[in-house]
């Protein structure tokens, strides 16, 4: 995919261990949020391991439809719309639609709340609202490997450090953890965080 700089586009494979039922998730992923309807974003595995000649067939119950936009994707959710919002309002939607492989640390609703915007509007600067949005296309499982702290520069021209602990959270700055991880879009990826980065309370 161009959008992602030739990388392969992933889906997110789950088995439950109680039903043993396999599932795809090639949309916004299933979380304690809300989400209108699955059909849109998972397949069951109906019929496995049908072996051919060149690999093996999974029959599903669904279509896979490519990852949407940031934005769209982003707008699934019932817990980003302040960040919706800020990113309108900057005037940033198209930009961040159309930049190639990029991930996105997306403070939800609680997070703007925290820092007195959870219920009137003030318009943040771009560089903080960049200050988001790293370059390139970090799955949770690349954030969480090797152990060490990853040192990420910001389309904002900030850098974060992002490091993982053994308890398996991934947290930003040591300010801001990852509460819903690997939302797939069409150029990248998005993580829900809990803090505002830059204004994030120490």
């Amino acid at each position: 995919d161009s959008s992602l700089n030739g990388n392969m586009q992933r889906l997110k494979v789950t088995r439950n261990s109680t039903t043993n039922i396999v599932e795809i998730w090639f949309g916004t992923p299933s979380y304690s949020v809300s989400f209108s309807d699955p059909s849109t974003y998972v397949a069951t595995v109906l019929v496995r391991d049908i072996k051919c000649a060149n690999g093996v067939i999974m029959i599903i119950d669904n279509v896979l439809v490519a990852p949407l936009a940031s934005s769209t994707t982003a707008a699934s959710s019932n817990v980003l719309s302040t960040l919706i919002a800020q990113v309108q309002g900057a005037q940033l939607q198209s930009a961040l639609d159309t930049t190639d492989s990029i991930t996105i640390f997306a403070p939800w609703q609680a997070a703007f709340q925290a820092i007195g915007l959870g219920g009137r509007f003030f318009q943040m600067s771009t560089p903080i609202l960049l200050g988001h949005v790293v370059s390139g296309v970090y799955y949770s499982t690349q954030l969480s490997s090797g152990g060490n702290p990853k040192l990420l520069k910001t389309l904002g021209g900030q850098k974060i450090q992002v490091s993982y602990s053994a308890g398996g959270v991934i947290s930003i700055n040591g300010v801001a953890t990852v509460v819903i991880g690997d939302l797939l879009t069409k150029n990248g990826v998005i993580h829900i965080i809990d803090n505002v980065l830059s204004l994030a309370p120490s």
